[in-house]
């Protein structure tokens, strides 16, 4: 538009607009003058220029009304076109605010009415926001700010105001705010916790409903009432190498252990940024606990693996599809005497202890199994670094990647050399060994041929268990003479043949060695053949146990002993009727010897009272027989009568040394009490435990060296009480350990025969202490001493 055209169109006044002051036109005259008007005239111009571009660039345009002194109107060009008309056909127009309520969208019309009818405007000035409808149907947002003024009645008489285009801003606001919307959508469903926090105390700000979830609160406002500080998420020490690691850059990302609600641990990976200047860091959080589990025990496996192969006691290398080694293990390094960085990168080709003839065939072979995708084994000699030659046994195969494609080819080398010269060592072995067989063969059958004769010859049964304890073998010349059937035995178990008239306790005892595997040593038991005819039995048996140390049964024999039985009961009652018969009259004589010795009958010539003594003291040793010999008798007979109450050992053992000192005394030895456990009660007979205890001393006293020490102790643990007599003596020979408690035994030293005794007393001591539910039983160390003790269960 011309300059010309833009004034002639910017506003138009109706009639009316020339009227002027006289005063106003003399002055106007008086300013008429040609260069002066020009001034001016370029001034309006250049002002109406401003004005207009203003509008134009704020997309604003500026109306008024004035009816004080007649109808007058005004319509800037740049609100016709927001009005998408002329300013002629604006101001053609009576009535304007009709006008612009036509050119008002009808859902607005009622609003804009209602907030521009003067009688409701406050403080004469109104602002309203409506939407028009140009001739071309376009719809257009736009701002309308106004004022009146009134005269003294209240009535309008001037308005003016501005009209803005604002269709471009909301359109902009509309948009902002789907975008918001899509945001906010894709911030609350994102698959991802975002989130930001206070940098200053790591105080969540924001955070979506994932975040929420995977740290374990409900909801992402629960999540920010807890969250008030990092220390409640997080670690201080990782959170302070975080916020330094800011000083260097404003992004970056990080893999952190944080604490969720319940206290268990979480690992994320955070893409954060920094805005420094608000004091916030903003991050994405993706739980990547469970990969972190994976990528650990991933490397754990391969650790694993690694080890494995690296301790293989078989070679182990990996090529690629070029045939160059990318791993061997330590035994293929081992056997040609090459690190890794020698294998690494390298084909058989490039090795020079390698023929070519022999690379073409490692080559060929790697070919085949890539490129078949089989599995190949062969076996070929070979030279090792020693210079000597070898056998090994080599597979190969393919290695292929999870998604099918052949990454390479694995070798496992096995050094075989060994094994065969094994296995000619085996089948020379097994030629001589069928040899042996043979000959083994044909020494069994003559054994077993010597076997039958013994056992046809021989007046021993041979007996044999299994593992189950059933018979599996009787084997006698002639069953019949002790009443023996095998089919009776064969099959069934030893328990169910308990011989007739022997005690349940001894029955379970032997069964209860059995059981237990323990060896049977003169297991005497009897066989009844008929009402008036008993045989004895005494049987032997060992454990038998297999190369990996299984117990498979028992061997032994039994032998009839009753021709021993006889003649040890015709040996019983025959000592027995001889002692009964040497006790009186022996008795006698010592009473009287005693008599003598003391001077009953006067003083006696030294010579004699030498005799006398020497014959009371001979007497004192056959009654001490005679008593032990009856004794003998009685426990052999089951006779032994015992007084059984509770009594404390202590004090018994006490006065046992006490009442035997004369012992100590004749042979210049002293008894020395050494522990003695106090208030340790057994269930015993006083006068039995006496006699055993009254043996122990005497023999210790004979054997302990003048001037020696005998030390009695008594101790204890929570179910028995032992008793010990400890002598400084010579000891016992190895020889003589097991008839220690044998009857009328005795050590063969000259030694031992000088000090006397019986051979009973030990045998006897024996035979109380068991019948006491005790053990007894000896220590014996050459020049040094032994130690003889028993034990008696302790009365709880």
């Amino acid at each position: 538009m011309s300059e010309d055209k833009f004034l002639s169109t910017v506003g138009r006044k109706t009639a009316g607009e020339n009227t002027r002051d006289p005063e106003q036109g003399r002055e106007h005259g008086a300013a008429n003058r040609p260069q002066d008007v020009q001034s001016s005239h370029t001034e309006i111009i250049q002002h109406q220029r401003r004005t207009h571009n203003a509008e134009r660039l704020a997309q604003v345009g500026y109306w008024e009304w004035d009816q004080s002194g007649g109808t007058d109107h005004y319509c800037s060009g740049e609100l016709a076109k927001i009005y998408g008309i002329s300013v002629d056909e604006y101001l053609e127009r009576g009535n304007l605010q009709e006008h612009v309520a036509a050119l008002v969208h009808p859902e607005d019309v009622a609003r804009y009415q209602r907030v521009t009818c003067p009688e409701s405007v406050e403080g004469n000035k109104y602002e309203v926001e409506y939407r028009i409808i140009t001739a071309n149907g376009s719809v257009k947002h736009v701002i309308e700010r106004a004022e009146y003024e009134l005269d003294e009645n209240g009535a309008p008489v001037r308005a003016f105001g501005t009209v803005q285009d604002i269709t471009d801003r909301k359109e902009l606001e509309v948009s902002l705010f789907e975008s918001e919307r899509h945001n906010r959508i894709w911030f609350e469903n994102a698959a991802v916790g975002i989130g930001r926090s206070r940098l200053s105390d790591g105080k969540m700000l924001i955070a979506n409903s994932k975040l929420a979830e995977m740290f374990g609160y409900e909801s992402a406002d629960d999540f920010l009432a807890n969250c008030t500080h990092a220390e409640k998420y997080i670690d201080a020490e990782q959170r302070r190498a975080l916020v330094d690691n800011f000083a260097n850059k404003h992004e970056q990302v990080n893999d952190l252990n944080f604490m969720k609600a319940d206290g268990s641990m979480m690992t994320g990976r955070t893409y954060d940024r920094l805005n420094s200047e608000a004091g916030w860091l903003d991050f994405v959080v993706v739980d990547i606990t469970e990969q972190k589990r994976a990528e650990e025990e991933a490397a754990k496996n391969e650790a694993r693996l690694y080890a494995i192969l690296e301790n293989l006691p078989v070679e182990v290398a990996l090529k690629d599809t070029d045939g160059r080694y990318v791993y061997a293990n330590f035994e293929f390094e081992n056997r040609f005497g090459l690190s890794k960085s020698d294998v690494y990168g390298r084909t058989a080709h490039e090795f020079d202890f390698v023929e070519k003839t022999e690379a073409d065939r490692i080559h060929a072979e790697d070919r085949h199994a890539l490129e078949d995708r089989v599995t190949i084994s062969t076996e070929s000699s070979f030279i090792g670094r020693n210079g000597k030659p070898g056998v090994e046994i080599v597979t190969k195969f393919p290695v292929i990647h999870a998604n099918g494609e052949i990454i390479g080819v694995a070798t496992i080398a096995q050094d075989i050399t060994k094994l065969k010269r094994a296995e000619e060592a085996v089948r020379e072995a097994r030629d001589e060994l069928e040899i042996r067989v043979e000959d083994r063969t044909r020494e069994l059958n003559e054994s077993e041929s010597r076997f039958r004769d013994f056992v046809e010859t021989s007046s021993d049964l041979y007996w044999e268990l299994d593992e189950n304890l059933n018979y599996v073998t009787l084997a006698y010349s002639d069953p019949h003479d002790i009443g023996i059937d095998n089919s009776m035995y064969i099959g069934k178990p030893r328990s169910a043949f308990k011989p007739a008239g022997m005690n349940d306790t001894d029955w379970q005892k032997h069964m209860d060695d059995l059981n237990d595997h323990r060896p049977v040593k003169n297991f005497v038991q009897t066989r009844s053949l008929s009402a008036d005819e008993d045989h004895w039995l005494s049987v032997n048996g060992k454990p038998v146990f297999d190369e990996d140390g299984t117990f498979a049964g028992y061997r032994g024999t039994a032998k009839d002993i009753s021709e021993q039985k006889l003649l040890e009961r015709m040996k019983n009652d025959f000592i027995s009727t001889i002692s009964h018969e040497l006790r009186t009259p022996l008795t006698s004589i010592s009473g009287s010897l005693k008599l003598l010795a003391g001077g009953a009958l006067g003083d006696l010539p030294s010579k004699a009272a030498g005799m006398v003594g020497i014959a009371n003291n001979n007497a004192e040793r056959l009654i001490h027989l005679v008593n032990d010999i009856l004794d003998m008798e009685k426990l052999v007979s089951g006779n032994m009568a015992y007084d059984f109450h509770s009594l404390n050992i202590s004090s018994l053992v006490a006065e046992a040394v006490k009442s035997n000192d004369g012992y100590a005394i004749a042979h210049d030895v002293a008894f020395v009490l050494g522990d003695m456990v106090p208030d340790a009660i057994v269930k015993g007979d006083d006068f039995r435990l006496t006699q055993v205890l009254s043996n122990f001393l005497s023999n210790a006293a004979k054997f302990t060296p003048a001037g020696g020490q005998v030390t009695i102790s008594v101790t204890a643990d929570t179910s028995f009480v032992t008793v010990t007599v400890a002598d400084s003596g010579p000891g016992i020979a190895d020889s003589f350990k097991d008839h220690v408690f044998g009857r009328f035994t005795q050590g063969d030293s000259s030694d031992a025969r000088e000090k006397g005794g019986s051979g009973l007393g030990l045998n006897i001591s024996k035979s109380i202490i068991d019948d006491h539910e005790g053990t007894i039983g000896f220590k014996s160390e050459p020049d040094i001493g032994c130690r003889f003790f028993f034990t008696l269960p302790i009365v709880k």
